[in-house]
């Protein structure tokens, strides 16, 4: 958003923004892998999934090194502010005492739950913000956004991990791991998320998007269609879910997935030079849309192709190829009737024409010729004059 504001150009945010994104990588690895370290033992007990259980216990930390430092490197080269810097400090802080004892913040229903949602979704929205702002001077009206996106990040980042708490209920619960969700129980939880949380959410992204609109002059045919396709991608996801869950993903979509799509298109329209980022964005993070548009495209062609195209052009094919199999057959059977008419002919040839002329016409000048009492006279005198010389 600051990026369409300011009018910044590639080169100035390049540099930053692949810096902010390996860092980020390495925040996020980091936070999951030590997790996953701490919780081998409950995780192993309750049969679940752990992949650090996977590695030996060199490789382990060897790797949880190996991320913080791609976590913390990147920030002696990024043009940060003390703000910045201090967030994401906050958040190195916030992801180690959440799981590492004697702190282990997760233990504890409430604490656990507003630390999760600090580091996961407040602090990371607010370190992009501040790392990124290139102008000192905060727009008009712009502490009522950073309050709104306040409590947008905050109310989705409490969403995510009760929802999250709701699923590994029964886990946590044999585990003995007071959570909100084991606490509260699973339906007051449900309760919280759809009849307060959701809500807020809904209100917050609704003042942010009129702001942000306002603010950047969007054009009206590239808004709309991004509504409609938004819609539309809601309808197609609604009938597999139920009120409640469809809610809960549809607006992680629209954080995680329409609303980048929407500012990285706004930047390519701006500057053509912004495409690398879009491709970018779309590969790395799977754009559901950019997907679902993508398998609604392949559909389309493949199913006109298919059942216009291949079809017509394979019964084509078959059609010829029994054409000429059925040429060359009769080329075959016609050439092989022919010869055999041919060794017939040539067979009568022999037994009547040949055989004829050999026993009638030859024979009779072989013993007329030969046979003859003068030829043979001459015959024995040029002999006889020949032994005599």
């Amino acid at each position: 958003m600051q990026f369409f504001i300011y009018y910044l150009s590639p080169e100035k945010i390049a540099l930053d923004l692949m810096l902010f994104f390996i860092s980020f990588v390495g925040t996020a690895a980091y936070g999951f892998l030590l997790n996953d370290i701490t919780d081998i033992d409950e995780d192993l007990q309750a049969g679940k999934a752990n992949f650090a259980a996977t590695l030996k216990s060199f490789r382990r930390y060897l790797f949880l090194f190996v991320t913080i430092v791609i976590s913390i490197l990147p920030w002696f080269f990024l043009h940060y502010n003390i703000i910045a810097i201090s967030l994401f400090t906050a958040q190195i802080i916030l992801v180690s005492v959440y799981s590492l004892p004697p702190f282990r913040i997760k233990r504890f229903a409430l604490a656990g739950m507003l630390t999760d949602a600090l580091y996961c979704s407040l602090i990371p929205a607010f370190i992009a913000l501040s790392l990124f702002r290139y102008h000192n001077e905060i727009p008009s009206k712009g502490w009522i956004l950073l309050a709104v996106i306040f409590i947008m990040a905050f109310s989705k980042g409490i969403r995510n991990i009760l929802a999250h708490q709701i699923a590994d209920h029964d886990i946590d619960r044999n585990n003995q791991l007071i959570t909100f969700a084991v606490n509260r129980g699973v339906h007051k939880t449900q309760m919280l998320i759809n009849n307060f949380l959701i809500p807020l959410e809904i209100l917050s992204l609704g003042v942010a998007a009129y702001y942000i609109l306002s603010k950047t002059g969007v054009n009206l045919v590239v808004l709309l269609i991004l509504i409609a396709v938004s819609a539309a991608y809601a309808i197609y996801k609604a009938p597999k879910l139920n009120v409640h869950q469809f809610m809960h993903r549809y607006l992680n979509d629209i954080y995680e997935d329409i609303v980048p799509l929407f500012f990285l298109v706004l930047l390519c329209l701006f500057d053509l030079r912004y495409i690398l980022l879009l491709a970018f964005h779309v590969v790395i993070f799977k754009n559901k849309l950019i997907y679902w548009l993508l398998s609604i495209l392949v559909a389309v062609i493949y199913s006109f192709l298919f059942r216009k195209v291949l079809i017509w052009l394979y019964y084509k094919i078959i059609w010829l190829g029994l054409k000429i199999y059925i040429g060359l057959k009769w080329i075959y059977h016609t050439m092989l009737s022919f010869f055999v008419w041919l060794g017939y002919k040539m067979l009568w040839l022999y037994n009547y024409p040949i055989k004829w002329f050999y026993y009638k016409p030859v024979k009779w000048f072989y013993y007329k010729a030969f046979c003859n009492r003068y030829i043979k006279s001459v015959f024995a005198v040029f002999k006889k004059n020949r032994i005599i010389e």
